[in-house]
């Protein structure tokens, strides 16, 4: 909607957030509770395809169908290894914008 303030607003609060995916999403896998890591993962997917960071939200979607599907402790791993590949530099960049305005 052209307003560069509420987008930077949304940007900060998406990064703030997701830093954290790798340890919530571990923690749920660890405490065997998948519903909590596909949903997660769904949000992840949601908000990333929102902003527009394409990349991770394919690989947070791959997440999602996985643990939706009941995949193995291996696969899951494979996929949030992607999922971190992805999110990671993006975190980075939007943390690299927190001064600049």
């Amino acid at each position: 909607m052209g307003d560069e303030q509420l987008y930077r607003r949304l940007l900060g609060m998406f990064r703030d957030r997701e830093a954290g995916f790798a340890a919530r999403f571990g923690a749920a896998c660890a405490a065997r509770d998948i519903l909590t890591a596909t949903r997660l993962a769904h949000d992840l997917k949601s908000e990333s395809g929102t902003l527009g960071a394409t990349a991770v939200r394919e690989a947070a979607e791959a997440l999602e169908q996985a643990c939706a599907n009941g995949a193995g402790s291996a696969v899951i791993d494979a996929l949030l290894a992607a999922v971190i590949e992805r999110l990671d530099p993006v975190i980075a960049g939007l943390r690299s914008l927190e001064g600049s305005r």
